[in-house]
C-alpha cells in the first residue's frame, strides 16, 4: 500500500508532465511549517538551471495544472520557487 505522500508525488508528477516539465522533479516532502501547508516540492528549484528558466515560472506553471486536484485542495507557488500544497481532508480521510 502506498503512503499519501506518494500519492500526491505521483500527481505531481503527472503535474510536471502536463506543463512540460521532467516527472523526475516531483519530489514531494512533509512541511517544517505546518501551519502554512501540509507538504512542500522543491522541483522547481532543481529544474531551473535545466530548462534555463526562473524556479517560479516552473512552479506557477505546474500549479496552474493542479486546479482538479484529487489530494490537493490548495497549491501555492512561492518564491524563490516552491510549491507549498494543503490537502484534501477528505482524500486524507479516504
Amino acid at each position: 500500500m502506498k503512503k499519501i505522500i506518494d500519492l500526491v508525488a505521483d500527481e505531481l508528477a503527472e503535474a510536471f508532465e502536463k506543463a512540460g516539465y521532467d516527472r523526475s522533479y516531483a519530489k514531494v516532502t512533509l512541511s517544517k511549517r505546518r501551519d502554512l501547508c501540509e507538504c512542500q516540492c522543491n522541483g522547481a528549484m532543481a529544474g531551473a538551471k535545466a530548462y534555463k528558466k526562473a524556479p517560479i515560472m516552473i512552479a506557477q506553471a505546474m500549479a496552474a495544472t493542479l486546479k482538479e486536484s484529487r489530494s490537493i485542495e490548495e497549491v501555492h507557488a512561492v518564491k524563490p520557487g516552491f510549491s507549498k500544497m494543503k490537502l484534501r481532508k477528505d482524500y486524507v480521510a479516504g
